[in-house]
Formats: C-alpha cells, structure tokens, sequence
C-alpha cells in the first residue's frame, strides 16, 4: 500500500510539473510573439499621417556624379575697356544695374582725343583739293600734255591722305567718337563707351576720376538669357556621357530643390591635368529666374536605367549596416500591427529605395518608420 501511494504521489507529481513546463513554454512564446510586434493605434496612424506602401515596379537609372556651375555662353559675358587711355569722367551705373544694348557705360576724358578730331578734320579738308588735282593731272597725263611724274605725285597724295582719313575716322568711331557730324564747333575732349550687349552689370572695378588704360578692364556685363550648365567628368566616365541624356541638379549652398537639365555637348578632348572632359547642359528657361551666373552645382547624369521592385524611400529605415522596414501583419477596430522585416537594398533614388523582392500584396509603413524602429530598439 505505502508504494502505491507514494507511486501515485510520484506519478501525479510528474503530470503537475510537466504541465507547468509546457504552460511556461507556452506563455514565452506568446510574450516573444508579442515583443516581436509593434503596435500602432489606429489614432496614432491618422493623427501622424501614416501611410501604407505596396511593392511596385520602378525605373532606376544608373548615375554619373558630377560638379559644375551655372554659366552662359561666351557671347552672353562681355567684359568692357577703353580702346584709348583716360580719365573716368561720369558713370550712371552701380553694380547689378541692367544696360540696354547701345547705352551709355561710362564716359572718358583725355586731351588727346581733341588732336585725333583736328587732324582728321585737317585731313578731311585736303581731301577735295587732292582729288580733284589727281583727277586734273590723270587727264592730262592721258592727253600727254603733263609729265607722268606729276600725276604719279598728284595720285599719291590724294590716296595718302585719304587712306589717313579712313584711319582717323576709325580711331575715332572706335573710342566711340562719331564722325558724321564732327565739326570744329563741337570738337570734344571726351569719348563716351557704349553697351555692346543688353544684360546686368556683372563686375564695376572702376570710380569716377580714375584713370584707365586700353589694356585695363572697366566693368563686366553679363546676359542671362540661355544660362546652361558647365559640367566636369572624370576621364573614367567620360564615354558613358551622350547627347540627350537627362540630368538631375541641385544648388547646395542655396537650395534642396531639384532641378532638370539636358546633355547637349560633350567635348571631345580631356584637360591633361584635371583628366577631366568638360560637358555642356541645358537648363529649361522656365527655370531660369531661380538661378544665378556662378552659382555651384551638384549633378547627376543617367546613364542608363532598369525597372527595379522598390518601396518609397521613408518606408525604410538604415541601422548600422542593415535596413529593416515595417511589413503590416494584420489590422483590427483598434490597431495596426507591424513586424519588422530586415531588407537587402538594391539601389537608392531620390524618392525610392529598390529592395531584393519579388512584387506580392504584402503592406508596409510608409511614413513614420524611423521613429517606430528606433523606440522599439
């Protein structure tokens, strides 16, 4: 009797201890099920402007990473000097001023400018003489009545000094002297420089009463129209680059905008000591107002492109050397529940991230990712 109690004590006791062993099992699996979750009330999803994202097919495009800066063409930037030396008598302009093609710059002084007047006005009046004295000997040297010495000299004179006139009159339409209606009333003893294109005064490095040489610049003007984009690539990715091509471009120091240009001309020769090749871009001209000459440049050029399965990028979360996203387990009156599911990337762009999966129904958490898997960190 006494062992067939304490075997029934031993057998019951076993059973109590085995059910206890798999009820502990039981409840850890249910609170690891649970820590594995991060629930989201439905409150907290609307109030924070949460989204969901299915996987979707999206074009990715190889890129070229480059650097640049906003320009014009050559004949847009016109840098302006004295084609004689002078003192600045008056300039109406202050820097960033707007010209009109033809306007007035700046006004110069030298007494030298009234010597160039009197000796073309000088010459301009032997002119009649000497023409019609060629013309006299040039007729009687047909008729044998003068010497051919005569009209040799009669000849060399008059073409002398009307080549000296032509001269002159150049010399003084070039530092902006004109000569049509030049007399000895108003000879002048300063020149004015005129705009030789519309556009912004881009530099001024001159004041009134200054003195300037030919050789020295006065100001810079600076059209705007047609502004593009001057590029450097590496001589490594030099051939990947065409005609055609689209660009992506931002202007760090001013803006995290995005902006759009074109390939138009790639040069065909490399800077030997930079091993770069210079590329030439077009900025469409409705974006022009948002730019300015000189402005820095980021870029990237696709080179190629492929459709990739992909989520938006602020579905996915980057910790350490893995990238996790939240995929939606199921949803009920009160909660969304999320696992989180770690990511194999593909490739990045600007607003989707390409990831190592096949397209299926599954949801994931658009917005507000990063906070959730940090907290649950």
């Amino acid at each position: 009797m006494p062992k067939y109690i304490n075997s029934t004590v031993v057998i019951f006791t076993l059973v109590l201890f085995q059910s206890c062993a798999n009820k502990a099992e039981e409840i850890v699996k249910t609170e690891s099920t649970v820590l594995n979750e991060i629930v989201v009330s439905k409150e907290q999803f609307e109030y924070n402007k949460m989204t969901l994202s299915k996987l979707e097919k999206q074009p990715f495009s190889t890129v070229v990473q480059t650097t640049g800066q906003i320009d014009v063409p050559p004949q847009n930037k016109v840098l302006v000097n004295a084609k004689m030396g002078g003192f600045i008598k008056s300039t109406p302009l202050l820097l960033g001023d707007y010209v009109e093609k033809g306007a007035t710059l700046v006004v110069i002084e030298n007494p030298e400018f009234i010597a160039l007047q009197q000796q073309y006005l000088e010459q301009k009046q032997q002119i009649n003489y000497l023409e019609a004295e060629y013309n006299r000997q040039k007729t009687l040297n047909n008729e044998q009545i003068a010497s051919e010495k005569n009209f040799l000299k009669a000849e060399s004179d008059y073409k002398s000094t009307l080549a000296t006139v032509k001269g002159l009159e150049k010399t003084l339409q070039l530092i902006g002297i004109s000569t049509a209606s030049l007399n000895k009333d108003n000879i002048s003893s300063t020149s004015i420089i005129k705009a030789p294109i519309s556009g912004n005064i881009s530099a001024l490095k001159v004041t009134t009463g200054s003195y300037v040489s030919a050789t020295d610049p006065i100001l810079e003007i600076t059209n705007s129209d047609h502004m593009h984009l001057e590029l450097e690539i590496f001589e490594k990715d030099a051939l990947k680059i065409k005609k055609g091509q689209h660009i992506t471009f931002t202007i760090p120091e001013s803006s995290e905008a995005d902006y759009s240009a074109e390939v138009h001309l790639v040069s065909p020769t490399i800077d030997a000591n930079k091993r770069t090749v210079r590329v030439h871009a077009h900025i469409n001209d409705s974006l022009q107002q948002y730019f300015a000459v000189g402005m820095y440049v980021s870029a990237q050029i696709d080179v190629s492109e492929r459709e990739l399965t992909a989520l938006p990028a602020t579905s996915i979360e980057e910790m350490g050397d893995n990238s996790y996203a939240l995929q939606l387990i199921k949803s009920d009156n009160e909660n969304y529940y999320f696992s989180k599911e770690p990511i194999k990337v593909i490739e990045k762009s600007n607003k989707f991230i390409a990831i190592d999966l096949p397209i299926n129904e599954n949801k994931y958490l658009t917005n507000g990712v990063y906070s959730l898997i940090r907290e649950e960190e």
